[in-house]
């Protein structure tokens, strides 16, 4: 039998996958391009010793599948990886800030540094920037009203001004589709904007609930210092203010957690803001951190050490326990079993703040198998 004879037109990013395609499913393929080049819109070209591109050209260390692309195309060495984001951003005049990802925080706060003091937008654009990057992520890609709203469409929805699509949505847009923020599609651009805003985290080893705690930590003192350098850029003798009352919280309040020190911070931030007569700002950052902190907050997080276990049968207790956890909805975080000690540990999230500890502990405990079952210390934060 004869192979399948397929032609493909056009040398795009598209018609080379879609040749690709055919070829490994056995068929015969010509491609046809009228330029003397592939790639399509995606291009580069030389003037003076500066390359400028065109077309999408831009992509991230976590866009595997067009990396294992390039690898197959041959090209993978012609394109320069960066050890982590680190974009100019220069607008006319020549004033420059900077996208650029946190050698340290973990995501989805790995960017808010950036974000909070990108300085071509004033600061009320700045907070509003959050809750439409936590809105992305709750796109459904699939949906086909997604495909009928285009992305410059949803962002005004969502509180994005023109002033906000032009300077930081559109450079995110453009360089990966090859279309303002006004004509892409929502659902692509829901996919490669989460992939800007919220590069896959690289999982840590997490011992405490403090440790498991600190990505939320990290976001709230972003706000912070949003916060701070708006009031100070205003009023720059208050520095030694904010300076006085960080020493007074410090020695003087009596917090359990960095997560409340931050909400004791934030709270004292907004009434110095509108004892300074800037009153639009403290009720915009108030509204952007009760936000933040409704979305963090969202699921709670739980420790269960179950001790005095069976002799001999601590895995096979760790493995009911485990499932009745994930069964009830929780997102496991951590597991530790100690064998000589006939205990196990686990670190994790609740579904939500509507399953209380009492709700939670008697659905878990249903679901173990009596002789599996040891005491329980249940810690909800």
């Amino acid at each position: 039998m004869s192979r399948r004879r397929v032609c493909v037109v056009g040398g795009g990013l598209a018609g080379m996958a879609a040749a690709l395609a055919c070829a490994d499913a056995g068929a015969a393929v010509t491609l046809v391009e009228r330029r003397r080049r592939l790639g399509g819109a995606t291009w580069s070209f030389r003037r003076r010793d500066l390359w400028f591109d065109n077309g999408q050209h831009v992509f991230l260390r976590c866009c595997t599948a067009y990396r294992a692309f390039l690898e197959r195309l041959g090209v993978a060495d012609r394109v320069r990886l960066q050890s982590r984001l680190d974009v100019p951003v220069v607008a006319p005049g020549g004033r420059t800030t900077r996208l650029r990802r946190s050698r340290f925080l973990p995501a989805p706060a790995h960017l808010a540094r950036s974000l909070v003091t990108y300085r071509h937008l004033g600061m009320r654009d700045r907070l509003r920037l959050g809750p439409a990057a936590f809105a992305l992520r709750s796109v459904d890609v699939d949906a086909a009203e997604s495909d009928e709203l285009t992305f410059g469409e949803w962002l005004t929805r969502h509180g994005q001004s023109p002033a906000a699509q032009a300077a930081l949505w559109d450079l995110i847009c453009r360089p990966t589709v090859n279309l303002p923020a006004t004509d892409a599609s929502l659902a692509l651009a829901a996919v490669l904007g989460a992939i800007i805003a919220f590069h896959p985290r690289v999982m840590r080893t997490i011992d405490t609930m403090e440790e498991a705690e600190l990505p939320k930590t990290y976001i709230i003192y972003a706000i912070i210092g949003a916060m701070i350098g708006e009031v100070v850029f205003k009023y720059p003798v208050v520095a030694f203010v904010v300076f006085g009352i960080g020493g007074l919280m410090r020695f003087r309040t009596n917090t359990e957690s960095t997560r409340d020190t931050g909400r004791l911070i934030i709270v004292t931030l907004l009434g110095l803001a509108a004892g300074l007569g800037l009153p639009h700002f403290a009720v915009v950052a108030a509204a952007f951190s009760w936000v933040m902190i409704y979305i963090l907050e969202g699921q709670p997080l739980c420790e269960l050490t179950v001790k005095d276990l069976p002799d001999g049968r601590v895995g096979a207790a760790a493995e009911a326990y485990r499932d009745a956890l994930v069964n009830s909805g929780c997102q496991i975080l951590r597991e530790k079993k100690a064998f000589e000690k006939n205990r196990v540990e686990f670190i994790f999230r609740c579904p939500s703040k509507e399953h209380t500890q009492d709700g939670l502990r008697a659905d878990v405990v249903d679901k173990v198998p009596g002789e599996l079952r040891g005491q329980a210390d249940w810690k909800v934060e």
